[in-house]
């Protein structure tokens, strides 16, 4: 020690002074040892269980997070489909993050709340909605209520969407909303709405879908997936808002954390053809159908291959794939949904433009 203060002799001087202090120091030093102490003590017995904790707690606030997330988009998805027992053509805009209000307004203009409301002249184009609405509405609420249980564990951030999607829900949400009647009584008469649809809400499901999007952005940002759902939910996203090179790039780094799928595959190669990489998406798509047996109807991929049916290349891989019979049946079945979604969307235009009549028609007798 001799030795390298003779070196150093600063050093030397500067630990002689501490010790100095030390010697002569009645109260700061041993101040200064009891927050040591203190530090000590809180960072392994209070700090560091803590974070242990909050690490264990993240993926199961995560999931409950995409279950949110997949109850409002089911509730979008009955919202807009024209029939009840058909999936809905918005499914892709859904994710992208492009739906208008128009878009609710036009759906709902065949939905009502429950049959009581199916009592004019257009009741038999009417469908009951309530039922899915409010059990969607009850889960959402259900998953809230547990998040905000674990208050500790959420960030800020999570708890204020959290509660604005739950105050957006509430503004027509209530226990009674399934046997909730129409017509009201104003003396002896009962009056019934000239629009019995759920028409109305459209601005309310938009806003609620604007939230829908602030949590899935909320959750595609999340540093770390502890769901394998997240990376589809984020390739999907990608590909259906048209980030094409950012889908490409992202299935490329999350590779080794994904399962080898059609899905993944189908999605990457749609992303070269949408770059300009034709060959490329060719290239996957024949590993694609040449590896994956699990492939046996083309009917149940339609909306997958129909973006792409005008490519001769891709229509040959097609026929060396599958029977002719097969694929005629997905072309059938493509024309089918093309022309029932068009005659359901002139109908709901119809219901739009027929109450809007009666109204007019009402407004003007009442002002003579």
């Amino acid at each position: 020690m001799e030795h390298i203060f003779r070196i150093y002799p600063s050093f030397g001087s500067f630990c002689n002074g501490i010790y100095l202090w030390i010697k002569d120091s009645v109260f700061i030093f041993p101040m200064f040892l009891s927050i040591l102490s203190a530090w000590i003590f809180w960072a392994v017995f209070s700090d560091l269980p803590e974070k242990r904790k909050r690490a264990s707690m993240l993926p199961l606030i995560q999931l409950d997070m995409i279950n949110i997330r997949a109850e409002l988009f089911r509730l979008f998805e009955g919202a807009l489909t024209f029939e009840p027992s058909q999936p809905s053509s918005y499914q892709s805009a859904i994710t992208a993050g492009t739906l208008k209000v128009e878009d609710f307004k036009l759906t709902l203009h065949n939905k009502c709340l429950n049959d009581k409301y199916m009592y004019d002249e257009c009741k038999g184009l009417l469908v009951g909605f309530g039922p899915e609405m409010y059990s969607r509405f009850k889960s959402i609420e259900r998953l809230i209520d547990k998040l905000l249980g674990l208050l500790p564990y959420t960030s800020m951030e999570q708890v204020h969407l959290l509660e604005r999607i739950r105050t957006t829900i509430r503004v027509y949400y209530h226990d009674g909303m399934l046997e909730q009647e129409p017509s009201g009584k104003v003396g002896k008469d009962r009056w019934f709405p000239q629009n019995p649809t759920l028409f109305y809400r459209a601005k309310n499901f938009h806003e609620l879908y604007t939230h829908f999007l602030e949590l899935q952005d909320l959750l595609l940002k999340e540093p770390k997936y502890h769901s394998p759902m997240l990376y589809t939910i984020k390739m999907i996203y990608l590909l259906k808002s048209g980030q094409h090179q950012a889908c490409i790039d992202f299935i490329h780094d999350t590779w080794d954390k994904t399962e080898d799928s059609f899905n993944r595959t189908f999605t990457l190669a749609s992303c070269h053809f949408y770059i300009g990489e034709r060959s490329r998406f060719l290239n996957y798509v024949s590993q694609l159908f040449k590896s994956d047996l699990t492939i046996h109807e083309p009917v149940s991929y339609r909306k997958t291959f129909k973006p792409f049916l005008n490519d001769t290349d891709f229509v040959s891989l097609l026929n060396a794939r599958f029977t002719a019979q097969q694929l005629l049946a997905m072309k059938i079945s493509i024309e089918q949904d093309e022309e029932r979604d068009k005659v359901l969307s002139h109908r709901n235009r119809y219901l739009e433009q027929h109450y809007l009549d009666k109204l007019i028609s009402r407004t003007s007798k009442t002002g003579q």
